[in-house]
């Protein structure tokens, strides 16, 4: 099992999102904190991991959700973000990613991250993820397209 994050936890969570504010500039310390209590208007319950320097927040839809061009199922596990901080083993992201499919994800996982963001993508490929949508964020009047991704669990994954 993966170690969820504590109040401890505050800062080095926040420090590894801070360490790519290019790519996550909506994350503040306050939203971390309310992500790892659970008090928050979108993550009812803390849902955010912290293992082996790698942060990954998620949730469980409990409605059917539009992603873009995509429909989210309910029951659904959408990943948020995955980050690990600079201090992080190398392989640690690839070994916490596919230990939080096989104990978190009971039936799918659905996530959405930005066309530029190429070294993530690549990673969700490498992972078994399909891109199944595309979607368009706003970033200061401008449009921010990106993409979706979904995986299905299976008795037969060869990840496991």
């Amino acid at each position: 099992m993966l170690r969820h994050a504590v109040l401890e936890d505050v800062p080095a969570v926040y420090a590894a999102f801070y360490a790519y504010s290019h790519i996550f500039p909506f994350v503040r310390e306050d939203k971390v904190r309310r992500m790892i209590t659970g008090d928050s208007t979108w993550m009812r319950e803390p849902a955010v991991i912290y293992d082996r320097g790698v942060v990954i927040t998620y949730q469980t839809y409990r409605t059917t959700v539009r992603l873009g061009t995509y429909r989210a199922v309910r029951g659904s596990t959408s990943l948020h973000q995955i980050v690990k901080t600079r201090d992080s083993a190398r392989g640690a992201a690839s070994e916490v990613f596919r230990l939080f499919l096989s104990h978190y994800v009971p039936t799918r996982l659905v996530l959405s991250v930005r066309a530029d963001n190429t070294s993530a993508w690549q990673f969700y490929e490498r992972h078994g993820l399909q891109r199944v949508g595309t979607v368009c964020w706003q970033l200061q009047g401008h449009p921010l397209p990106g993409y979706v991704y979904e995986w299905i669990q299976a008795v037969d994954n060869p990840l496991f």
